[in-house]
């Protein structure tokens, strides 16, 4: 009965978080839980992402990514942002493609990531935006086109992402 109740818990914590605060108390309460709950919260969890929570296949991602070290568990959390990212949550995508452009989680795809900034910008993802700018500018899973590359950095400026200005400033003045 308690390990039912400690497990509702953790899912109801886990499904309102919204923002980054909220989501770094769930890892907290994850990270500091014995491991038979945290097993069973985080089976439970799965079983919800897999079912189609695009929100919790999302938080899942952040939470294995921030929390726990080791290649299996950076497989894992590409996974959730992949699952995430092809029901089309923009912020899943944009993690989806930093794993991709790194190589963590598996094989580096640099195009793929490209693209997925693309769309993402496309979004109005203003880290999106400033990433498919560098790509453009360092030829990185894409043809070097420094003018595109230029407009998607001014995009993630306007979107209010600072360092994207920074860029923007250092390319048009090293022209």
């Amino acid at each position: 009965m308690i390990k039912t109740f400690v497990s509702v818990i953790f899912i109801f914590l886990l499904v309102s978080c919204t923002q980054k605060k909220e989501e770094d108390q769930v890892t907290n309460i994850i990270t500091k839980t014995d491991k038979p709950h945290k097993d069973t919260f985080l089976a439970s969890a799965e079983e919800d992402c897999y079912n189609g929570d695009i929100n919790l296949c999302y938080k899942l991602g952040m939470i294995i990514y921030g929390s726990e070290n080791g290649s299996e568990n950076l497989v894992r959390a590409r996974n959730f942002f992949k699952i995430a990212c092809e029901k089309k949550h923009t912020e899943a995508c944009f993690q989806y493609a930093v794993m991709l452009e790194e190589g963590k989680g598996g094989k580096a795809d640099k195009t793929k990531a490209f693209k997925l900034y693309e769309k993402g910008c496309k979004a109005n993802h203003p880290d999106s935006c400033n990433n498919a700018g560098a790509s453009l500018m360092t030829a990185e899973g894409t043809a070097e086109d420094r003018k595109k590359g230029l407009n998607y950095f001014l995009k993630a400026c306007n979107l209010g992402y600072q360092p994207a200005c920074i860029n923007a400033r250092e390319e048009v003045i090293t022209k």
